[in-house]
């Protein structure tokens, strides 16, 4: 697991090996909630950058994926894999309470992607795994909102018959970044939460997209690509032109419908997390050379 700065720099981050996947850093930018994998069993751990200490946040059984973290830092949104389908569940950072789910059972999986500045809503993904209607298809994936405590019924924000995903709240919690592939290729829009109009800000194709702080920036990923789109002053959004941060073979997300996200920026963004798997280290090879083998081919067979 990789640090780096604006232009791709790296710094290794101290944290226990192991394997890892979807990095999420804390509103405060000291704690790094990420999921770990022992064999078969994958929880969420939340690693103290300060004091380099990792503890888990959800003993229970089951697998456990995909932290978001709520703004006051008290708290993680994670999709929990049990006997059920995949579903958003809710725990506090520090592993105390119990497991909570705001939402109700269903057959389809839910996996959440952000959370509101006000911590009021939760934004996910809802995967359908059966036919539920004509925009509601098996194998499409529509953005939910639901409230954080459960208190009021969850409710579609954007529903067609594409494959939307990988919703994430603008800082002012004014609008939604999102990946839909509608144009036949996964591309990064931008939408108002309480409106319809859309804004295409990648160009050839987008993923995992994250906001920076100012809420005037949207980071994305293209392949091995970094980029970077300003939304520019005032009250509308004009995004400019995607212009390429830096390059890099780092792991890449968008492997459950483009939900994945393994990679996070800090709130100031200054930093951003990344996560690369180790290569196996070659195994000793060691050269040996023989000689006179043949005369003592020969022997053997005169002895024959």
């Amino acid at each position: 697991m990789l640090i780096l700065d604006s232009h791709g720099r790296e710094t290794p981050l101290a944290i226990p090996s192991g394997s890892y996947e979807f990095p999420a850093l804390s509103p405060d930018g000291w704690r790094l909630a990420v999921e770990r994998c022992v064999g078969a069993r994958c929880t969420v751990v939340v690693f103290d950058r300060d004091r380099q200490l990792l503890s888990s946040v959800v003993p229970e059984p089951g697998r456990f994926f995909g932290p978001i973290w709520s703004p006051d830092g008290r708290r993680l949104a994670l999709t929990s894999v049990f006997r059920d389908p995949p579903r958003l569940v809710v725990r506090a950072a520090d592993g105390s309470g119990s497991v909570e789910s705001p939402t109700p059972p269903t057959d389809d999986a839910e996996i959440p992607t952000s959370w509101s500045p006000d911590g009021r809503t939760i934004a996910y993904t809802v995967a359908y795994t059966a036919d539920r209607s004509d925009s509601r298809l098996r194998f499409t994936s529509d953005i939910w909102l639901a409230s954080s405590d459960g208190s009021s019924p969850p409710r579609p924000w954007m529903e067609t018959p594409h494959r939307e995903s990988g919703a994430r709240f603008s800082p002012d919690g004014g609008y939604l970044t999102y990946v839909s592939d509608e144009s036949g290729r996964s591309e990064v829009y931008v939408r108002q939460v309480a409106g319809r109009e859309k804004i295409q800000i990648s160009s050839e194709g987008g993923t995992e997209p994250v906001w920076t702080a100012a809420g005037r920036e949207v980071l994305f990923r293209q392949g091995d690509r970094f980029l970077a789109v300003d939304l520019g002053p005032g009250p509308t959004l004009r995004p400019g032109r995607p212009r390429l941060l830096f390059e890099g073979r780092f792991d890449r997300g968008g492997g459950r419908l483009d939900m994945d996200h393994d990679w996070d920026v800090s709130s100031d963004g200054e930093e951003i997390v990344v996560m690369r798997t180790a290569r196996p280290a070659d195994p000793e090879r060691e050269l040996m050379v023989v000689t006179g083998w043949l005369a003592g081919l020969d022997q053997a067979h005169a002895r024959r």
